[in-house]
């Protein structure tokens, strides 16, 4: 039987030690939490406990026990917002914070969304991750076991959600504090920073399902459509000269090669170095003949990356829109490569680094046809059974997330491969295993050694699927399309 008293009084010294709760509050906070749990108290009997952070989630099962077999209407997450400092305090003592040290403040605001669960730092720890030593592309491979798959037909619906909702999406900054559990919706502990990019009002918060170390999301203020466009380079680059120790980077703005929610415009990144950064040059001074001042080199990348250095944000700023625009309005039939309809973007990372920014610019292309009705710079058919989401930002640079129904459905085929003749037998009941076949053969037939080799190898495929520019032996296109640009450019 747990002792729920026992059970509130370590719940106060962890908000002692973690959360910022004064003593003068202790008094306060163990009559309310006594109320919303139905206690009964006679005395106040409060104790110093020595706790640790990890002590949490003991709390958290020893609550969800207690509220589950009194039936209460709460849900854990609501008591430990009630211990959280309020939005106001958090801005007040991050803002105290960064006078002395961005970083610093930066790290109070991630512990403290770690320690009042907002960052799922037990359901994280459970994530299966894959990495690569196989190919000279450092990819990294994980199964998030949180992250509920979205299709690209669910990412297009949602573009067309009313307006009159509240909030109006899952990013809007009305979100902090917002509750709502017949939408499944708990944003009480959501804790966020304003920020003032580009002229413009924006805000900062950590991502509760962190698919790498201190993964952010940076926010408009306003509840606007996602664009890759000048001011939002600008915005980038104003954040990555802010806060020197992070990435931060632009989903692409349309469907099928954008992020998973384009109704609001928004960035990611964090405090990680990303496959893509590691890649290296497969052609230097690409386009030094049109700007000296700006370092652009082509990656060895499996889909097409051009990287652009420079001290000076402005010609950064100016060049990377021209190469945008241009890119936009782009054609070369014969690799299917067509503009029409607003169809070419791009996907834009960059950090501050040497007292220089590195600006990394993924070409995309959303265009699908009969034959490839998903998109036809998207992953092929025979492997979307591993990943049918759109690839966006996170991928491009070598990050794969992929679906958490992966974890039984991959145990699923190890135990085929294992026991061949029963391969039958289990895919007519398991029906959906039919799409394996191709996983469990190349295993079967000794083209992969195991499911991890083949994961890494399918992947890899993936980022040349979404490649606009194949690579072949001379990139015939690909070399046409910078000459092109470079002739535009000194013409002009």
């Amino acid at each position: 039987m747990i002792d729920i008293k026992l059970t509130i009084i370590k719940l106060l010294n962890y908000a002692l030690k973690y959360l910022d709760l004064r003593k003068e509050d202790l008094v306060y906070f163990y009559n309310v939490l006594s109320n919303i749990l139905q206690i009964d108290i006679n005395e106040y009997d409060f104790k110093k406990i020595n706790i640790k952070q990890d002590d949490l989630y003991t709390i958290i099962d020893d609550l969800n026990d207690y509220i589950n077999a009194k039936k209460l209407d709460i849900i854990f997450d609501e008591i430990l917002s009630i211990l959280t400092p309020t939005p106001s305090s958090v801005i007040n003592k991050y803002n105290d914070l960064s006078i002395k040290s961005k970083k610093r403040a930066f790290n109070y605001l991630y512990h403290l969304q770690i320690n009042n669960n907002y960052i799922k730092k037990r359901d994280i720890q459970k994530n299966i991750v894959v990495k690569d030593n196989l190919t000279n592309l450092n990819l990294v491979v994980t199964i998030n076991l949180s992250k509920p798959e979205k299709s690209n037909k669910d990412i297009v619906k949602s573009l067309n959600i009313s307006n009159d909702s509240y909030p109006k999406c899952v990013l809007c900054y009305e979100n902090v504090g917002y509750f709502n559990k017949s939408k499944s919706i708990f944003k009480k502990d959501l804790r966020v920073v304003p920020l003032r990019l580009n002229k413009s009002d924006w805000f900062m918060q950590f991502s509760p399902y962190s698919y790498f170390y201190q993964h952010i999301v940076v926010i408009k203020k306003e509840h606007v459509p996602m664009a890759v466009d000048k001011n939002n380079i600008s915005a980038l680059l104003d954040f990555a000269k802010m806060y020197k120790f992070l990435f931060i980077g632009s989903n692409a703005d349309i469907p099928i090669v954008g992020g998973s929610i384009l109704n609001h415009e928004h960035f990611q990144g964090g405090n990680y170095t990303m496959p893509i950064m590691k890649a290296k040059i497969k052609k230097y001074d690409v386009f030094s003949n049109i700007n000296k001042q700006i370092k652009s080199s082509l990656l060895s990348w499996p889909c097409t990356t051009f990287k652009f250095v420079s001290k000076s944000k402005k010609q950064l700023i100016n060049f990377i829109d021209s190469f945008l625009q241009y890119y936009k309005n782009y054609s070369d039939e014969e690799i299917n490569l067509i503009s029409n309809n607003n169809h070419n973007t791009m996907t834009i990372i960059t950090r501050y680094i040497n007292n220089q920014f590195e600006v990394y610019t993924i070409l995309r292309n959303n265009r699908t046809d009969d034959k490839h009705p998903n998109g036809i710079f998207h992953v092929d058919d025979t492997i979307s059974f591993i990943k049918s989401e759109g690839i966006g930002l996170i991928e491009a640079m070598g990050l794969f997330i992929l679906p958490g129904r992966l974890k039984n459905q991959l145990n699923e085929c190890k135990y085929i491969i294992e026991n061949p003749s029963n391969e039958s037998e289990i895919i007519a009941k398991k029906p959906y295993l039919e799409n394996f076949k191709p996983l469990i053969d190349s295993i079967k037939n000794k083209k992969y050694k195991n499911i991890e080799e083949y994961l890494i190898y399918a992947c890899r495929k993936i980022l040349f699927d979404i490649n606009v520019f194949k690579y072949d032996k001379d990139d015939i296109h690909l070399n046409k399309f910078i000459d092109n640009f470079c002739k535009e450019k000194i013409h002009k």
